[in-house]
């Protein structure tokens, strides 16, 4: 099947970091050098954040599992801890996720709530967007793969891991994830420019590098909207893997006597000028509510970081119900509008295979290129379905409809052209082809007998399509 463009993606709304939230319920994220992390010392508080961060429209629930590996809680006294540590933060990722469903999650588009994601949170060893401090290849791979095993045991569906600033460390973690067999999301910090990683290394360079070992996921974190924009932007045009992002947004100044971040906390570091600083709100639960531009754009926030490429957008550095809000309402405007093309196009398209089926007389039939959608093929046909590898072993003379579908993963006219005489080629004398390109009438040549191609119905979106006739 060809991958899909970004825009013919469901949007999903990811979760973030809980520490901002959870400070606002009045619960002390670091009391004490060497404290234990939330999770574990207010599980309570944390499960009812988790609770109703799904209830405000989260589509994927995150443990806080970041920094639950052996080196940071090494630093804790606590290296030992680490398994039971994350098997109690999985576990209220869990019953967080049973009691938003008990209490009825709001229905999607005028469907139940689909099922949520328990994610388990990777982080980099030395903090985030670390480059001179992370360690080396081997040390990084050693570490990763035994959080990542410990993760997989927990019950772990997803690994999230987020904020790498180095590749070589990116790599590691996501090798590590990817050697249990789960899900693998993988993520990186970009500096202001959204080109580069804190330790030099370019966003192209790290791109390719992750995409040769192939996780499901890519994300992206910025300084500000406009770095990370930039970022996503740059990722789409290399590569068809669906692109993930938080919702930006510089921190409230913090006295110096403040307790910094805990354990476990995703910071992106901030750039107070430069490319994108103006442009961005103080706090990004606050942000304008302007006018969206059309069906498919918007001047909020998040509907920046969905025009630029992101089918994933999450609440960042402060995952509030209030935040999640925003990104659902979001989510389910652009949901919405995906639904009504894929239903005009389905109805059309149903159309269009009707002018050939219904002019046809009916036995065998040839559908060449991506797989139809459910429904589509009807009639009294014995359909073929051929992929782009099985085009240049049809038989010839055999079918009496041949519908040739847009492949996207088709390169230049000539490539097509050769698929179109496979298929009129593949047709008994008086059977129908109908094509899904733009084509002249005069595109195929007359010693391959073919009538004129008359143009049919064009789909809302698609190319147009075109019938022809073998002459009997």
């Amino acid at each position: 099947m060809p991958a899909l463009r970004s825009s013919e993606r469901p949007v999903l709304v990811l979760d973030g970091d809980p520490g901002p939230e959870l400070a606002r319920r009045g619960i002390v994220l670091r009391p004490t050098p060497g404290a234990a992390p939330p999770a574990i010392r207010e599980p309570a508080a944390v499960r009812a954040l988790l609770r109703d961060l799904a209830l405000a429209g989260s589509d994927v629930l995150t443990a806080p599992t970041g920094a639950l590996h052996r080196r940071a809680l090494s630093r804790l006294g606590a290296a030992r801890r680490g398994r039971e540590w994350i098997g109690i933060a999985l576990d209220l990722v869990r019953q967080a996720a049973d009691e938003a469903d008990d209490a009825s999650r709001p229905a999607r588009n005028g469907e139940p709530a689909p099922r949520l994601r328990l994610a388990a949170s990777v982080l980099p060893l030395e903090g985030i967007g670390t480059s001179e401090t992370a360690p080396g290849g081997a040390t990084s791979s050693e570490e990763h793969r035994a959080h990542a095993g410990m993760l997989a045991d927990a019950g772990a569906e997803v690994i999230r891991i987020e904020g790498m600033g180095t590749i070589a460390e990116s790599e590691a973690a996501t090798r590590a994830a990817m050697e249990t067999g789960l899900e693998t999301w993988t993520g990186v910090v970009v500096d202001g420019s959204g080109r580069s990683l804190p330790s030099g290394e370019s966003l192209d360079t790290w791109a390719d590098a992750i995409g040769r070992i192939g996780p499901a996921v890519l994300l992206v974190a910025g300084p500000s909207l406009a770095s990370t924009t930039a970022a996503l932007a740059a990722l789409a045009a290399r590569t068809d893997r669906p692109l993930g992002a938080p919702l930006p947004a510089e921190p409230a100044v913090r006295p110096a006597s403040a307790p910094g971040p805990g354990p476990g906390t995703v910071t992106v570091p901030v750039q107070a000028s430069g490319p994108g600083a103006a442009d961005e709100p103080r706090d990004g639960s606050e942000a304008p509510r302007e006018a969206a531009d059309g069906p498919g754009s918007s001047s909020l926030p998040e509907g920046r970081l969905l025009d630029a490429g992101a089918t994933l957008v999450g609440a960042g550095t402060d995952a509030s119900p209030a935040r999640i809000a925003r990104l659902r309402a979001e989510a389910d405007r652009r949901n919405d509008a995906l639904l009504r093309r894929r239903r005009e196009d389905l109805e059309r398209e149903r159309a269009w295979v009707a002018q050939v089926t219904q002019r046809a007389a009916p036995g065998p039939a040839a559908w060449l290129g991506p797989s139809p959608q459910p429904g589509i093929l009807q009639g009294p046909f014995a359909w073929d379905l051929v992929g782009a590898d099985e085009i240049g072993l049809l038989p010839v003379g055999r079918y009496r409809v041949a519908i040739v579908a847009a492949d996207p993963k088709a390169s230049g006219d000539a490539a097509r052209l050769e698929v179109l005489r496979a298929a009129v080629a593949a047709l008994e004398r008086g059977a129908w082809l109908l094509a899904e390109w733009p084509l002249a009438g005069d595109a195929l040549a007359s010693d391959e007998r073919v009538t004129s191609l008359q143009p049919a119905a064009p789909r809302p979106s698609g190319p147009a399509c075109w019938l022809a006739r073998r002459r009997p």
